[in-house]
Formats: C-alpha cells, structure tokens, sequence
C-alpha cells in the first residue's frame, strides 16, 4: 500500500495472497528456509539486521507487492518467529487513505481466514486471526504517521523469544496468547 495506490483493490488482493503464501505449511525451521520460501514470493535479504537482542534477530528483507514497504525476517535461537512488514506510510496523523486501506486488508483476511479476535481486550486494534500453529496480525499505526503493519507469527516460538527476553509469556503457555489489558499496549 504505497504511498498513493492507483488501485487499491488490487493491493489489498497482492497483500492478502502474500499473506496465506506466509501461512500455507509448513512454516520454515530456520532463517536460510525462509529466505528461500521468500525468495519464491520476490522478497530477498538486504544483509542489514533490523535489531539484535539475545539470541533473537530481525534481519531486514527487500521486495514482496509493490506494496510493502519494509520487510523484517525475526528468528531466536536460529528458529523462525515470524515476518513483520508495514503495508503504508503516508505523512501525518490519522490518515484517512491509510485507515480504509487497512480496513480493506482486514475484510480481506475475515473473508479469507474468518472472524479476527483482539489480542487486548476491549481494543478493536491490532487485530489477529489463529492459523494453525500461526497467527497473522494487523495493526493500525496513526498517532504521529499513519502506517499499517501485518505480521505472520508461529505462537510457540514466539512465545519462546518473549520468555528468553523475560517480556513474555512463560515457555507452556497456552496455544492462544491471554488477552492483554486495555492500557497495557505501546501508546504509539
């Protein structure tokens, strides 16, 4: 969702089969698996790393629709988490392009994948759906700039990345992530 999308349809629909490619079995075991699933949706490595903590690293990507802007590969341990990617930056707070593009990319993925939950209570934002041993996830960012982020995530090593950090749920945590308390999220 770039800047201004001649056909917003159409980006909606690349973002969303980009989406169920990330979701569709099996999940990558390690970062070169990954880069090669990628490599096969036109998304390459930039030989950057995003952030490093521990043993957890978010390398940055390049590629994917025309419509993704930036790209993040996160491991811990050397086993896939997840790949984050922001869908819109447009300048300015409370961009209206930028929240019906994002409301467009949510009526896609319920189509797609069924009813979204929150994962913070009494808040309609982000929103996730549960794929298997997966969750994909949008969120909203228009505070300072208006942006969308979306994410595919495997709950269990993810959860394991979060407890290493001691910022998350503990190693035998449910499959699904307990609900989060309104006022605890990221007030950006």
């Amino acid at each position: 969702m770039a800047d201004v999308a001649p056909d917003p349809h159409g980006a909606t629909a690349a973002v969303v089969a980009f989406i169920l490619a990330l979701t569709t079995p099996p999940w990558p075991d390690d970062a070169a698996e990954a880069e090669r699933m990628l490599a096969r949706l036109g998304v390459h490595p930039t030989g950057e790393v995003d952030a490093h903590g521990g043993g957890s690293e978010p390398r940055a990507l390049a590629g994917g629709p025309d419509t993704v802007d930036h790209v993040s590969l996160g491991t811990h341990e050397g086993a896939v988490t997840s790949t984050h990617f922001s869908l819109a930056r447009h300048g300015g707070p409370r961009d209206p392009l930028v929240r019906r593009e994002h409301d467009a990319l949510v009526a896609a993925l319920t189509a797609a994948l069924g009813p979204s939950r929150s994962p913070i209570e009494g808040q309609p934002n982000p929103v996730v759906w549960d794929v298997g041993e997966l969750e994909v996830g949008v969120q909203l960012f228009d505070r300072v700039d208006s942006s969308v982020m979306a994410w595919v995530e495997h709950r269990e090593r993810s959860a394991r990345a979060e407890a290493a950090a001691g910022d998350g749920p503990v190693l035998d945590a449910p499959a699904v992530a307990p609900a989060v308390r309104p006022g605890a999220a990221d007030p950006a």
